[in-house]
């Protein structure tokens, strides 16, 4: 079995784990998410043959100190046992990824130039929300280089209604038809 198709078992089980609980268990592999995202160092000491399993173990209780579900702490322990933790960063995404495919979740980043008030906000995630009917996870991203209208990115789609994605098509335009392309 590939790589790829190791992290998708662990994370598939890892979300049949999640099913049989609550919603703080989603939000707890979050926080180990979290934990791990950044800390690079952490995530090779835990992998590190140097350790002992038991040692291993011991530093991932000292860290999470109950803090978070028993069930995760034991799915980590598990990593560790089969020298597999090193991949917990990408076996996490690809939970989330299961997550929001079986919940119906997408993601959406709105870029605007300026603040969004709430009726503004609420008609665009309402077409976001008719367009891909899905439930909706958002950022709102302020950049004034858009000059004005917005940008809506989700997946690999992106919707440019910002005077900066005009004026780019344009120009874009107008090379071609420097080049001899487009008429």
């Amino acid at each position: 079995m590939n790589l790829t198709s190791q992290i998708h078992e662990y994370a598939s089980a890892l979300y049949s784990i999640a099913l049989e609980n609550d919603k703080k268990f989603v939000d707890d592999v979050q926080d180990v998410f979290l934990a791990f995202k950044n800390n690079n160092e952490i995530i090779s000491i835990l992998s590190s043959l140097n350790l002992s399993k038991n040692e291993r173990k011991k530093i991932v209780g000292k860290i999470f100190n109950n803090e978070i579900n028993k069930l995760i702490i034991n799915f980590m322990y598990l990593l560790i046992d089969n020298e597999f933790f090193e991949n917990i960063i990408l076996i996490i995404k690809d939970f989330f990824k299961i997550f929001d495919e079986e919940k119906q979740i997408l993601h959406v980043k709105i870029y605007t130039p300026f603040a969004l008030d709430e009726n503004q906000l609420s008609k665009i995630l309402e077409l976001i929300k008719i367009k891909t009917k899905k439930e909706l996870v958002y950022d709102i991203i302020i950049d004034p280089a858009l000059i004005g209208g917005i940008k809506i990115t989700y997946n690999n789609n992106v919707l440019d209604f910002s005077i900066k994605g005009k004026i780019n098509s344009l120009k874009d335009k107008l090379h071609n038809i420097n080049e001899g392309g487009e008429r």
